[in-house]
This record gives C-alpha cells, structure tokens and sequence, in this order.
C-alpha cells in the first residue's frame, strides 16, 4: 500500500499527522510555535497507528529496542580456542556499540594473552590468579555493565543472531529473568556438520514460571541448556554473592538465582554451537584417575549449590531435589573411588536406576514424601553413604 519506503519514520509521522490535520502540539511540546519532525509527541504517533495499514506497519516502522548486553568469556588455558568465540561476539548482527566484551582468564599458563591481544581495543581483558570458573563469574558480573549477561564459555561460538533473537526475548516481557536456547554439538573441523542436540529440543519457545521451571528441570521432567546456552537479567545475577565452593556448577547456580526472582523463557531455537574436543572438561577422554578427581570436584560443587540455594528462598520439594542431586553425585564420587569395584558398581547402578525412576514422583506430594524419607536414605546405605540432613 506504501511502495516508497521512507528513510525517516519520524518525518513520515510528522506529514501524515499533518495531512490528519492533527495537531503535535499536545503532549510534551504544547505551545510550540512551529514544531518540526522531531517534536513527535506520543499522541501523534498514537493516531498515526491508528490509520496505517497494520501490516505495513510491521513492515516498514517496526522500532527495535538494543538495550547494552555483556558477554562474559572465562577462560583457563584455550588459547587455541578463545579467538573464535571473540570473533563470534564481533559477527553478531546486533549492534556492536551496545555489545560489551569481558574476558576473565582464570590463571592460564598457555598463549591465551598472545591470541587476545589481536583484540584489546575490544576486549576488556582481566587476568586472575586460578581460583575457579565460579570466582572468575562472580568477576565477569560485578564487571558487567549490559542490561543483559551472557556467557559463552571460551571454546564455544554464538551464531550471527543468537544476542539479536534472545535480546528479543527478554524485552517481549520484562517478567523474564532468564534465556535458555538450543546449541549445536561441533567439532571444530570445517568439514564437520553440527549436530543438534536433540534431547534438549522443545515444542516452542515457552516463557515458564520460574519455581515450576526449576521443579521440572531438577526432577528431570523438562530440560534447560546451560553453558554457552543461556543469558540473564544483570541486576538480578548481581543481587547475590558466588560461593567459590560452587565451582563446576555455577551455570546451574545462577538459573537457580533466576529463577527465584522471575520467569524463564526457553527459546527453540539453535544459537551456539558447543564444541567437543579432547580438552574440554566435559567431553574428554582421560585416564581413570582424572576422572575420579573429576567427579570428586563435581561433588564438592555438588554440594556447595545446596549450601548456597538454603539462602535463597527456594521451596522445600526444590530443596530435596538439589540434595538428591547431590546425592548422586557423592554416590558417583564413591563409587569412582572404590576402584571399580563389582560390588561398588553394582550398588551404584542401583541407586542410580532408582534415582532416575524416582525423580518424576517428585511432582507429587506423595512421590515426595516416599522418595524423601524411604528410598533415599535406604539407596544411600547400600553404598555406605548417608543422607543429606534436612
């Protein structure tokens, strides 16, 4: 209906409301004498909207919100892997005056300075003395200055709109404390096609009230990416204080804070592609050893999130959850200590079967009650451990 596209709407406002005969003075600019194209007031526009074409509006005057965001990179000794993140950050769609990049290098000993260095006028780079991915978070927020706080791990790369659509997301609703989207698996190799990862694929982006999101995705009902898959609200995530002890799993620390302060949107969309290589701690194939150190660690943080969520106001059914969680993990940690043994791994494979099979009963009082005073405190004992005091 309009075949001229204008390249200023605010002019084009400004002659149709003329054309109406309506007069901008009202509003902010009463008693102007001779008002020009800037001197719109929020009554012109609103008569303006209501005689376009609505479909040429979407069309042609669609106002776009880019409000800063922060995209926080930790890194420990991916140096090889670090520059393709950056530049992934720099090929976003969104604009890059609003985008703000931090980088906390958790004590590597690698060339991860030199492979930054390229980037220094566009990078606020921070180096620390190796404390953990929690510690380096804890700074990457108190840094942040974006409306909005990614984080995409240093071996991992957004695609070109993933800041563009999430940014989307969040300022549809302003309940929304957090994003999660989907994510590639990748190997880094040019001939390699990304797999998506389709466990965590969803029937539709959906906005979910936080406590129920956390429910579901600690009982095992409803998946949530973590990692370089999610985003959230800065002045929410800076409202608390990291533990260290979290380490490992600050990711599921901070959807935790999240949730308690807002909703949850989970975006069915893939935006970043996670990469698998020998060195990552999550995909590597490394000796028996190492990963009983592994689990070990992961039970610590395990633990250190339980302690951490009792101060923050969480129900109780979420609470037995992360203890169960933590449970599993302790019972790994022990069973990877025992050196494999058969009896060890047969104990293990239980309490694991039941612990899979108990989890949807969580979403009854009755499941809950059964699971929380009979099945754990009887799964634990078979391996020798004890539960978790409430």
């Amino acid at each position: 209906m309009f075949p001229v596209r204008f390249s200023s709407p605010s002019l084009l406002l400004w002659a149709l409301c003329r054309l109406r005969h309506i007069a901008p003075s009202e509003g902010h600019y009463a008693g102007a004498a001779h008002p020009g194209p800037d001197y719109l007031s929020a009554t012109c526009a609103h008569n303006f909207y209501q005689f376009l074409p609505s479909h040429d509006l979407a069309e042609n005057f669609t106002m776009i919100s880019t409000p800063s965001v922060t995209v926080f990179i930790p890194t420990f000794n991916y140096g090889s892997y670090i520059p393709d993140a950056i530049e992934s950050v720099i090929r976003q769609t969104y604009p890059q005056k609003n985008i703000e990049i931090i980088v906390v290098d958790d004590g590597s000993t690698d060339n991860t300075q030199e492979a930054i260095s390229p980037y220094r006028d566009r990078v606020s780079y921070h180096f620390q003395p190796n404390a953990g991915k929690a510690a380096a978070t804890q700074k990457g927020i108190d840094l942040a200055r974006g409306k909005y706080f990614f984080n995409l791990d240093a071996d991992d790369i957004y695609m070109p709109d993933c800041i563009a659509k999430v940014v989307a997301e969040f300022e549809k609703d302003n309940t929304v404390s957090q994003v999660s989207w989907l994510r590639y698996r990748w190997s880094g190799l040019p001939s390699d096609l990304p797999l998506a990862e389709t466990y965590y694929r969803r029937h539709g982006t959906v906005t979910i009230i936080g406590n129920q999101c956390l429910g579901e995705y600690l009982a095992g009902k409803r998946r949530v990416v973590l990692g370089s898959g999610y985003a959230g609200l800065t002045q929410i995530l800076q409202r608390q204080t990291i533990p260290a002890d979290v380490d490992m799993y600050i990711d599921r620390y901070l959807l935790i804070i999240c949730a308690c302060y807002g909703n949850i949107t989970l975006l069915d969309d893939v935006l970043t592609k996670f990469r698998r290589h020998p060195t990552c701690f999550s995909e590597g194939e490394i000796s028996r050893e190492t990963t009983a150190r592994r689990a070990q660690r992961y039970e610590m943080s395990a633990l250190g999130v339980l302690n951490a969520s009792r101060n923050l106001p969480l129900n109780r059914r979420a609470l037995k959850l992360m203890e169960l969680f933590y449970m599993e993990h302790k019972a790994e940690a022990e069973r990877l200590r025992s050196h494999f043994s058969l009896e060890t791994i047969s104990s293990y494979t239980f309490s694991l079967s039941v612990n899979i099979m108990a989890r949807p009963l969580l979403a009854t009082w009755k499941g809950y009650v059964w699971l929380s005073k009979r099945c754990a405190g009887q799964v634990l004992r078979v391996v020798g451990l004890r539960t978790v005091s409430s």
